[in-house]
């Protein structure tokens, strides 16, 4: 099987919103973590995992792809991170024994996860009681049919994408699986739909039309898209929530 995502892994390696430290930043500050181990699930190139680093004692950074975590283990050699190992697996069946890490983290990952319940039931039972999930992704539209259209743009532009869910959809889903809530924060992402595009390698003719879907966007999609500039400055925004949870 072509590992996709391999294929791209340098691209998302220097993506100027992925390595942004500021945002990496916001994370350990909702977080605050004081040691111990930590999973980072989807981790791509290995941004999320390089940040809490510092903060504990060991990081796994998991993904379903072997080039990504190429990509991140010759990035953390690069940096000198010793703490750090990588490991292949899905999201929906984490190898790990029950109650074995203190803190989970999923960073723009979960709109890819196909059955977002087992995966959430997976996270409660690989952390300690007391332990921390942070769930960090781009969410949906409560009006359904901007909702669509919203998620048809990823699609199109990414066919691995799933859906963007809503935030009350990740509160009610989460709680379901056992987990408390502590923190939500928001914010409206800006991507440069340039370099948006380019980084997925999208065709010709599914960038045309993403293009066309955002430039027609009305009602409560515009409002959540918030597009301005033209051409390679062309801007428009994805809205994102980092929550964070507790195993009691």
């Amino acid at each position: 099987m072509t590992d996709r995502w391999g294929e791209v892994a340098g691209q998302y390696l220097t993506s100027q919103w992925h390595s942004n430290e500021e945002a990496l930043q916001k994370l350990i500050g909702i977080v605050q973590p004081e040691g111990g181990l930590i999973l980072d699930v989807g981790t791509g190139a290995g941004h999320t995992a390089f940040a809490f680093a510092p903060f504990v004692d060991g990081v796994v950074a998991y993904d379903s792809s072997q080039g990504m975590l190429n990509v991140a283990m010759q990035e953390a050699e690069r940096r000198g991170i010793k703490n750090f190992e990588t490991k292949l697996g899905d999201a929906h069946d984490l190898p790990f024994a029950d109650g074995t890490f203190n803190g989970i983290v999923t960073r723009c990952a979960a709109h890819h996860f196909k059955n977002p319940r087992t995966f959430l039931s997976e996270a409660f039972r690989s952390l300690k009681p007391g332990g921390w999930f942070l769930l960090v992704d781009t969410v949906g539209i409560e009006e359904p049919d901007d909702d669509e259209i919203l998620d048809t743009i990823e699609r199109l532009r990414d066919p691995t994408h799933v859906r963007n869910l809503t935030i009350e959809t990740w509160l009610q889903l989460a709680a379901e699986a056992g987990f408390e809530r502590e923190k939500i924060e928001t914010h409206a992402k800006p991507l440069n739909l340039k370099e948006w595009l380019d980084r997925q390698n999208t065709p010709p003719a599914e960038r045309a039309r993403v293009e066309q879907l955002i430039a027609q966007a009305t009602g409560s999609l515009k409002e959540y898209l918030n597009p301005f500039g033209t051409g390679d400055d062309r801007v428009f925004h994805l809205r994102e929530a980092a929550i964070l949870f507790r195993k009691p």
